[in-house]
């Protein structure tokens, strides 16, 4: 079985979507929580992430019959006309169809580990798709903007801003 990150990832609009993203005037939550440098756009994240944890045979059955970009990028809420509709990364992805391809794939939910997560874009993604994500970092910097990003608005909800 070979996953779908194996086999194709629209990388043109993938990539024209992070840019405006990265360069655009509505940058992710996570984005204003603590600057980062390195932080990667959450499209690109969640490309990755997905393309990872789903065959290229169960994607088709997540959306229903089509060409496989065209569900693909649907998934990926990157919209058909790359300069109108929302931007991919204020939308959640379709985790309730996912969940079902992911277990189809695995034979469960996995775990997403990224033991170089900086930024936490990864981590967050994999948590937005319906994983459980374990994010670490070498930098006592960046494990601090990990817990703040990923721990804690989990753990204390409305407890951080009251």
């Amino acid at each position: 079985m070979k996953l779908l990150i194996e086999e194709f990832i629209p990388v043109e609009e993938i990539s024209e979507e992070a840019k405006k993203e990265k360069l655009g005037n509505a940058k992710p939550p996570i984005f204003s929580l603590h600057y980062w440098w390195a932080r990667k756009p959450l499209i690109t994240a969640r490309a990755a992430v997905l393309g990872a944890l789903i065959s290229k045979e169960n994607l088709p059955m997540i959306v229903g019959n089509g060409d496989l970009k065209t569900n693909l990028l649907r998934i990926l809420r990157i919209p058909k006309d790359i300069n109108e509709g929302p931007r991919a990364h204020t939308q959640d992805p379709p985790a309730e169809y996912l969940k079902e391809a992911i277990i189809k794939t695995w034979g469960e939910i996995p775990t997403v580990l990224d033991p170089f997560a900086g930024g936490g874009s990864i981590p967050f993604e994999a948590l937005r798709l319906g994983c459980n994500a374990v994010a670490v970092d070498y930098n006592p910097v960046a494990y601090l903007i990990l817990k703040e990003t990923l721990e804690y608005p989990k753990k204390y909800g409305m407890k951080l801003i009251l």
